[in-house]
């Protein structure tokens, strides 16, 4: 046999041996370190699973899928992918689907709050730092503020914010609608009689849509409670605003991202005009994960998301005054929306109601020229973060682009020592504003283990949970406020604004 054949029939032979091994790898980049970490343990039990699709692309029907070992439990429209349970092996074969982008673990995730609110003054005042990042399962007890704390002095944010300004000028937040994607709403509480225009539960494992936290009523509470079990003196940001309840967090504080998605896809269809998503905890290692690009599309489409930047500062310097730069707002600032997305983001858009996808923004700041000083007065302590903060990590969905993601500061626009201060893990400057967060009282159920009541309307808590609604009040008065404004719009009058001399 001559040489040149022995290579030949070598190369053959070394072909075969590899083939099999590098098919047994094909498509294993798509699958994430957590799922792989999981399917590498082996056994037959199902795993919740979020599957990225190509744009303009998509799977078999779910009874096909079922047979492969996989069952669909969402298909969603806010995101090229779906959602549900599939076997190690089914994954495997997943990943080698050229219509499969990313395969990613359905996390749980989980409300934030800090976990020594009483303590986040005392720190904000002597400079002094300790970690406070909360452990992964903390409950609103461990995290309860102490319950001598005084109440006198207290400055609720609407007065903070000087919300009152607007009010008067009847700028109060009517004619929108603010979702409120949490543990649900006490639709019963004296503040927030008839404010809930729909409402929808996405737990299996929670028969109703009530809120058994107290959390999400807290934050409705904080964006449009009326204060009418306070005499007006806890009212919300934008007290005229319509609620929408999205449940997809339990009465634990636990949720699933598959859930919150879906909840999120839900609240847009609904008809919301701003999101407000006090939760996070997912830390996928990545920057655009499901649920990161679900809530930056549903920006897209034209809804202002407002997200909590997370209580996970680990600095060792927590007594950072988010500052900001102090220029003269006598000329306008033009800001453009990014251009009109292709493929399934268009069509989103374009099935939104009263919604155009790709419209340009004239004038980002025009909403604050119609009323002069008292209009600009309301963005005082809403202030863009542009000075280097302490690092803290920022998680997903807050590691959004186009999503407005929210800070915390005390009273005196000091910066929270709990508080996420970016920047993301691809470097950008995160939060986009800081807004009060610390100390704040607002409405909960009663009858709840968890909550510290201060009466039996309203409860005191800390955390960036408590200054995403702030954001999210202010985003309703400045859409009512301003013809056209879009959620681009919105996101440039608070971090571009906001921080100007008043």
């Amino acid at each position: 046999m001559s040489r040149d054949a022995l290579i030949l029939i070598y190369g053959i032979l070394l072909l075969l041996i590899l083939i099999p091994f590098s098919s047994a790898e094909e498509g294993q980049e798509k699958i994430d370190s957590s799922l792989a970490e999981i399917i590498e343990r082996g056994g037959s039990e199902e795993i919740p699973v979020i599957v990225m699709l190509r744009p303009d692309e998509d799977l078999p029907s779910d009874s096909m899928l079922a047979d492969e070992g996989i069952s669909v439990k969402y298909r969603y429209q806010i995101i090229p992918g779906l959602a549900g349970e599939a076997t190690g092996q089914a994954i495997d074969g997943l990943a080698k689907d050229e219509r499969v982008s990313g395969i990613y673990l359905d996390r749980s995730t989980m409300i934030f709050q800090s976990d020594s609110p009483a303590s986040a003054v005392q720190e904000n005042e002597t400079d002094r730092a300790n970690s406070s990042s909360p452990p992964e399962n903390s409950t609103l007890q461990e995290q309860a503020f102490d319950s001598e704390l005084s109440l006198e002095g207290y400055i609720s944010p609407a007065q903070v914010i000087r919300a009152d300004r607007l009010w008067e000028k009847g700028i109060d937040g009517r004619g929108i609608t603010v979702a409120v994607i949490d543990s649900g709403i006490d639709k019963n509480h004296p503040d927030l009689v008839g404010k809930v225009v729909a409402e929808k539960n996405f737990l299996s494992d929670e028969i109703t849509a009530d809120d058994l936290l107290g959390h999400g009523t807290m934050v409705a509470g904080i964006i449009a409670g009326s204060g009418a079990a306070s005499g007006g003196e806890y009212r919300g940001i934008a007290p005229g605003a319509d609620l929408i309840s999205v449940k997809v967090i339990d009465g634990q504080g636990d949720g699933k991202v598959s859930d919150i998605i879906a909840g999120m896809e839900w609240a847009v269809y609904s008809g919301a005009d701003v999101l407000s998503l006090s939760l996070g905890g997912i830390n996928l290692g990545e920057t655009n994960p499901p649920i990161t690009t679900a809530a930056d599309n549903a920006a897209a489409a034209g809804v202002v998301v407002c997200v909590a930047a997370g209580n996970r500062n680990s600095s060792e310097n927590q007594a950072t005054v988010a500052k900001s730069v102090a220029r003269s707002s006598s000329s306008s600032n033009h800001v453009d929306s990014e251009n009109a997305e292709s493929g399934y983001l268009e069509s989103l858009a374009q099935l939104m109601s009263g919604r155009e996808h790709g419209e340009k923004e004239d004038d980002a700041v025009r909403v604050l020229q119609q009323g002069g000083s008292e209009q600009q007065d309301v963005l005082l302590l809403l202030v863009p973060v542009v000075v280097a903060l302490p690092p803290g990590l920022i998680d997903s969905p807050g590691d959004g682009v186009k999503v407005v993601t929210v800070g915390a500061a005390d009273s005196s626009g000091r910066m929270a020592g709990f508080s996420g201060s970016g920047p993301t893990r691809d470097d950008r400057i995160k939060p986009d504003v800081v807004a009060p967060g610390v100390d704040i009282i607002s409405t909960v159920p009663a009858g709840l283990k968890r909550p510290v009541y201060v009466d039996d309307y309203y409860a005191r808590e800390s955390g960036t949970s408590l200054s995403t609604p702030v954001a999210a009040g202010m985003a309703a008065l400045l859409l009512q406020s301003g013809d056209n404004l879009t959620a681009a719009g919105v996101k440039a009058a608070m971090t571009e604004l906001s921080g100007r001399d008043l």
